[in-house]
């Protein structure tokens, strides 16, 4: 298997997510106890050891996308970027730590605190974090917003509650409580974002008399509670949801591009993998052909792409191949059967019954074009026609013998690969390799 090859398949693999996982979770565990602990030597060897396999997936990932790592048309190039200058900081720390020893403030407490970093990498690993995270940092525009609202909304209700209420005569008796609080812009906005972001309102009520006595005040600070608290919290929930959704819907628009890019890819292969066939003067293929020679690089193909597939699939996947039963499989016969099991099209007998369709249409097609021939040209000679048998007997039984002939070697090529094992046979007859494209 190419190294390419078995990079990707290494990424996409769960058990090495969930590894790369553990490793992120155990150096989070490891940077606390360091915080509470750091007298132990220990401490720098272990997350040398994180540092290290950190690096070893970086370089992975750089392996697999080439040029296109740091590109900024990749949709990962945030996370990307993020991983080297995390990765690249800690191991100048390293470096630090080795040539003057444990150093203390400036440089070190930066370098230390971007290693703690880290840890929201399992923010990307995580696809349900990496979900909620992905539109939360969508939202913070949005949110920018909201917030440049509030701060509006804050500085009008601010200004009525100084020119109202924090201007009362000496007299009054709540001339103390009320201007403490809305004695000025300054004071009285953040009385009121206290009030917005927990409502506290038994503090007036313990005044005695203040709220039934000024129900303008106790009406004004319902409705602000109302609209600035609740509403606020629901506006800003709205954006944050809103921002999830648009990015679930951008991740799927993504996955359906890439298995665009793999199909066509899958199609160029195939048509290359068709054209080493030998072919017979109508540019056809014999069944007994694509099945001893074809089908064992359309498995190599199909795992360099990573397509889930069995022996038993892809010789059942020859028999529907020819379905306008001429005996050989032209080139669109080929690679349509290869795109449609490679889009997603599993169950064979969805295949079987394509493959059924376009056979009867084939000879609806036939029975159209010949009486069309029949209608432009007249009857045939009845006295010619009862001296030989009509052309269409013999096109008939000609196509059944040819049939039966195909369907003979195709068992006999079935029995000897079922004799000389499963789907490692498909995959060694194949010989050499074949590279996925990168996406």
């Amino acid at each position: 298997m190419p190294a390419s090859t078995l990079v990707a398949r290494m990424l996409l693999d769960e058990y090495f997510q969930g590894f790369m996982a553990l490793v992120i979770a155990a150096n989070a565990v490891v940077i606390g106890l360091e915080t509470d602990m750091p007298p132990w030597s220990g401490w720098q060897i272990l997350e040398t050891c994180f540092l290290a396999a950190l690096t070893l997936e970086l370089a992975m990932k750089v392996h697999r996308k080439g040029r296109s790592f740091l590109s900024p048309s990749n949709a990962e190039y945030g996370w990307h970027a993020f991983d080297c200058v995390v990765v690249l900081m800690g191991w100048i720390d390293v470096l630090m730590s080795a040539l003057i020893g444990q150093a203390e403030g400036g440089m070190a407490i930066i370098l230390r605190t971007i290693r703690v970093l880290q840890v929201m990498r399992v923010f990307r690993i995580v696809k349900r974090l990496n979900q909620l995270v992905s539109g939360f940092v969508d939202a913070l525009f949005a949110i920018f917003w909201v917030s440049i609202l509030m701060a509006v909304l804050l500085y009008v209700c601010s200004i009525v509650m100084v020119r109202t209420w924090g201007q009362l005569p000496e007299t009054d008796p709540y001339h103390e409580f009320l201007t403490a609080r809305f004695v000025d812009i300054k004071t009285s906005m953040m009385t009121l974002f206290v009030l917005m972001s927990s409502p506290n309102l038994p503090q007036f009520l313990d005044q005695e008399g203040l709220l039934t006595g000024k129900p303008m005040l106790a009406m004004f600070l319902v409705v602000f509670v109302i609209i600035g608290s609740f509403g606020g919290v629901a506006l800003l929930t709205g954006v944050i949801s809103e921002s999830v959704f648009e990015k679930n819907q951008l991740r799927v628009q993504d996955s359906r591009e890439d298995l665009e890019q793999t199909l066509d890819w899958l199609m160029e292969e195939a048509v290359n993998i068709y054209n080493t066939l030998p072919l017979d003067e109508n540019k056809g293929a014999r069944a007994e052909d694509v099945l001893t020679r074809g089908m064992p690089r359309v498995a190599k193909l199909f795992e360099a792409a990573m397509v889930e597939f069995t022996e038993a699939n892809l010789v059942k996947l020859v028999d529907v191949m020819d379905w306008n039963n001429s005996g050989t499989i032209d080139v669109d016969e080929f690679t349509q059967a290869i795109f449609t099991y490679a889009s997603g099209i599993r169950p064979l007998t969805m295949q079987e019954v394509n493959y059924n369709i376009n056979a009867i249409l084939h000879k609806i097609n036939g029975l159209h074009e010949r009486i069309v021939a029949l209608g432009a040209h007249g009857r045939p000679d009845s006295r010619s026609s009862s001296r030989e048998p009509p052309a269409r007997a013999v096109g008939v039984l000609d196509l059944r013998s040819r049939r039966s002939s195909v369907t003979a070697l195709r068992r006999s090529s079935v029995s000897a690969l079922r004799r000389s094992g499963s789907k490692k046979n498909l995959l060694a007859a194949a010989g050499g390799s074949v590279t996925a494209p990168r996406l």
